[in-house]
């Protein structure tokens, strides 16, 4: 659907277009005098339309009640992407995956990120500490052996 134009746009674009993507989200096509074209999403239109200035690339338009496809004036704000990268997150629940585990060579308890345990891809075997897994290593366990020790030292998975 063709639309005109508002400043800031209309002095450098000649014709501009909203259509629909594949995520339901309305986007802006922006044709210049030279026929270079250039997209923008409706979102961030409707808040370069309002300030009545090009928005910078630091800046980014967040949906406050989380739906990316209400993109009334009221339900827009700018954020960092910082602050953007935090809402996200907390929106997402996508905090840190701990796991807390009981050590195989002195029993102590510990806890560390999914990430950085063998239950995570790659990785390595987990001990409380150093010290722990060179021992723990020097005394020649089989590859099965380890998966059956791992699986017995988890005591529970968490997110922070």
């Amino acid at each position: 659907m063709k639309i005109n134009l508002e400043e800031p746009f209309r002095k450098d674009y000649v014709a501009g277009y909203i259509v629909v993507n594949n995520e339901n989200r309305r986007m802006v096509f922006l044709k210049d005098n030279n026929n270079t074209r250039s997209t923008t999403s409706y979102a961030r239109y409707l808040m370069s339309v309002k300030l009545n200035r090009y928005l910078l690339k630091e800046e980014q338009v967040d949906h406050i009640d989380g739906d990316k496809t209400n993109d009334i004036i009221e339900n827009l704000q700018i954020l960092s992407v910082a602050e953007n990268n935090r809402k996200s997150k907390i929106e997402t629940n996508s905090t840190l995956k701990m796991v807390e585990m009981c050590c195989p060579m002195c029993k102590n308890l510990f806890t560390k990120k999914h990430s950085n345990t063998h239950l995570a891809k790659k990785g390595k075997f987990t001990t409380c500490s150093k010290e722990c897994l060179h021992s723990f290593l020097k005394k020649g366990y089989s590859v099965d052996d380890l998966k059956i020790i791992g699986n017995n030292q988890i005591i529970r998975i968490f997110r922070l």
